[in-house]
């Protein structure tokens, strides 16, 4: 709830002293923050799933299927928030404009940054879950408290000079950091070892996809709805069979 609120107070309190920031700027973020949640469905999913099994294997004392789960599960997400970035990085302003009108593609450049925002949220969901699930909360509680504060700190100085841009950005910074210390944290106690390759070949997928996506969307102009999930469904087609021809995969 901070990190869903601590941005849009912050923004809030901004327009309130009338420094910079616009009341429409705060709506426009808002759904920029909305629309880059959409990827995160899948691994909410898993993580939700596989607490209770991480927690069981710990009273178990099965260490090893512990740390041959947590790639596994993180696999799936990292394979949707990869394509989900690199997808926003070219339709960025269309999805906006599309989606909730013209006046809100204000906010384009703050929805690439959340978009990228997810991909170390991504890792940090199921990384929070298996540190939970082994009866460390309150590790989990540093990590988080810490990420807070910076959070907070990092959204009045850089909202300060780059407006709702700056405030995606403390939101991504503070993230990033949460999830380097609950992989620390985690690291004390088992050996985490990340899908770095499958994610590289995704990334490579993914790039292959967005050089698609932008070459048809210089061709055709998404309109309306119909035509903007036209063009999105030109790059999952491209994507996944790509993705798919890598074996591990």
């Amino acid at each position: 709830l901070f990190y869903r609120w601590v941005d849009v107070l912050v923004l809030s309190l901004f327009v309130a002293l009338g420094i910079g920031i616009e009341r429409g700027d705060i709506g426009a973020y808002e759904n920029a923050w909305r629309l880059s949640l959409i990827v995160m469905l899948v691994g909410r999913s898993i993580s939700t799933t596989l607490f209770p099994q991480i927690s069981e294997w710990d009273v178990e004392n099965a260490k090893g299927k512990i740390e041959s789960a947590i790639p596994t599960a993180l696999l799936p997400s990292v394979l949707i928030v990869i394509p989900g970035f690199v997808g926003t990085l070219v339709l960025s302003e269309d999805l906006l404009r599309v989606l909730f009108g013209p006046e809100f593609t204000v906010a384009w450049l703050a929805l690439i940054i959340l978009a990228g925002a997810k991909i170390p949220q991504s890792l940090h969901i199921l990384l929070s879950q298996a540190l939970n699930a082994i009866d460390r909360p309150d590790l989990a509680a540093i990590a988080a408290i810490i990420s807070a504060v910076l959070n907070l700190l990092f959204n009045v100085i850089l909202i300060w000079y780059y407006g709702i841009v700056g405030a995606a950005i403390a939101t991504t910074g503070s993230f990033f950091v949460n999830t380097l210390l609950h992989a620390y944290f985690l690291n004390q106690f088992l050996e985490i070892k990340l899908p770095l390759q499958e994610a590289g070949w995704s990334l490579f997928a993914s790039v292959v996809m967005g050089v698609c996506v932008f070459g048809v969307r210089s061709v055709i102009e998404p309109t309306g709805i119909p035509s903007l999930l036209g063009i999105v469904s030109i790059g999952v087609v491209v994507y996944f069979p790509i993705l798919l021809i890598y074996t591990p995969i």
